[in-house]
């Protein structure tokens, strides 16, 4: 086969890799979520330390009003005056206050220009805290008299600032990190899917002794170079097979072709009739041989080339009785005895093939088998397996033969001039291939024992 260069190229990659953009995308994809989740625990640890704030704040408030309950306005408002500079003292314990009366701040570390926002629940927010506290959480009190206390704390930010710079210098990580692995990595696996491709280049160039490498890799890449290489093999033998058919047709029937067009001419140049007529009878038994051949070949193509798809549930035992029945009366005219024994076996296969396999076994057995011999057909079920045997009583195939017997145009060398074109177990061996069938020759003593093992099917209820 060679290669013609003005067939179409096959189509290339174009573009960004489909490895990069795959890094890419699970990069941004990381991104995204990293930044949702570090979104999500910042509000979780806002909300937490609302709460506790807010706890915080509640408590205090309950001891500061049990300190200035009861007594006159300006009593309560002198007692509010000495805990707020009290506590103003300490300004490192986060609790905050101011003292306003009559619209004036009186006393306190929440100063005037903070600005107070209200919030649910009588909760005020304060921006603009001194001390470099930037926010906090009040609530406000009556004392009468025109008087009011805010209690606060100021917000503990440092948790969440520290969590939102932490995230971002590990997401600022990752993505580096992303950036210099990922098209080393797809680098890497880049390179393993062009030798694939180049293998596949090299096929179509002409060289069917190419495989892609890496196929012993137990991951992914290694499942697809097996699954190539086994392609590819396929195809070696298809190709092999083809030029051996070509090679062996050429050979084998340049006789045949030669030995029509003699007789042909011969009726051609006959002198009467009935010479011709003659003549003219052996050309047709020649032609028909010759379609023989090529039937028999057909056959064999369209079995090696069948599908499993094709494969149905039904009965081998049902096939091999359509077989025997076929060559009954064969049989009879050899003076060959046939036996049937069966037991029900169901398998998956296409029934004309199945009964083809058959019919080839039966004609062979029945075609070397002594007039007065038995051929016995048995269908039985062991091991898991169906199988079909079918054993004679002829010369047998030698041992050091018996892995050519199952090639094309292959006969025995005891065949002696039993008719044939070497064909029949080659049409045996496509069918049994496709059928995942298993084939054993063995020595019957006299004779030869032929089986064909068949996987089991076990139909379930309704088929």
């Amino acid at each position: 086969m060679s290669f013609d260069p003005t067939s179409p190229e096959p189509p290339r990659a174009r573009g960004p890799s489909a490895f990069l953009r795959l890094a890419a995308i699970y990069v941004a994809a990381f991104a995204v979520s990293g930044v949702l989740f570090v979104a999500g625990a910042v509000h979780l640890v806002s909300s937490k330390n609302l709460e506790r704030t807010q706890a915080l704040i509640l408590a205090d408030r309950e001891a500061v009003l049990d300190k200035i309950d009861g007594g006159s306005p300006e009593l309560r408002f002198g007692k509010a005056m000495a805990i707020v500079l009290a506590r103003g003292a300490r300004p490192d314990d986060g609790r905050v206050y101011r003292l306003e009366r009559g619209g004036m701040v009186a006393a306190g570390d929440i100063p005037a220009k903070a600005v107070l926002t209200a919030r649910d629940g009588g909760w005020l927010t304060i921006r603009g805290l001194e001390g470099g506290r930037a926010r906090g959480l009040a609530l406000r009190e009556s004392l009468g008299g025109g008087a009011t206390l805010l209690i606060g704390r100021a917000y503990e930010d440092e948790l969440q600032t520290e969590l939102v710079s932490t995230a971002a210098a590990a997401l600022a990580l990752a993505a580096l990190a992303a950036l210099l692995v990922g098209p080393w990595a797809s680098g890497q696996i880049l390179k393993r899917v062009q030798a694939v491709n180049e293998a596949c280049d090299r096929v179509r160039a002409g060289d069917f002794s190419a495989r892609a490498p890496g196929a012993e890799a137990r991951d992914e890449f290694g499942a697809l170079a097996g699954h190539v290489n086994a392609m590819l093999e396929r195809i070696d033998g298809l190709v092999v097979g083809l030029r051996d058919v070509s090679n062996r047709i050429a050979h084998d029937l340049r006789t045949p072709m030669a030995r029509l067009r003699s007789d042909l001419e011969a009726a051609r140049d006959a002198k009467d009739l009935k010479e011709a007529r003659r003549l003219t009878s052996v050309a047709i038994a020649e032609t028909d041989e010759i379609l023989e051949t090529f039937s028999a070949l057909l056959d064999i193509a369209e079995a090696e080339a069948g599908a499993d798809a094709g494969l149905e549930a039904l009965m081998l035992d049902d096939a091999a009785e359509a077989a025997v029945d076929l060559y009954q009366a064969v049989a009879d005219d050899a003076g060959v005895r046939l036996v049937f024994e069966r037991e029900p076996c169901p398998i998956l296969g296409e029934r004309s093939l199945v009964i083809r396999l058959a019919a080839n076994l039966i004609d062979n057995a029945i075609k070397f088998s002594p007039r007065g011999g038995t051929v016995q057909v048995r269908v039985e079920q062991a091991d898991g397996w169906a199988r079909l045997t079918v054993e004679d009583q002829g010369p047998g195939v030698p041992e050091a033969e018996r892995e050519q017997v199952w090639r094309r145009f292959t006969r025995g060398r005891d065949v002696g001039s039993t008719p044939g074109h070497g064909l029949g177990l080659a049409l045996v061996a496509a069918v049994a291939k496709r059928h995942g069938a298993r084939i054993e020759l063995e020595d019957a003593r006299p004779g030869l024992r032929m089986r064909v093992r068949f996987p089991a099917f076990a139909p379930t209820p309704g088929m």
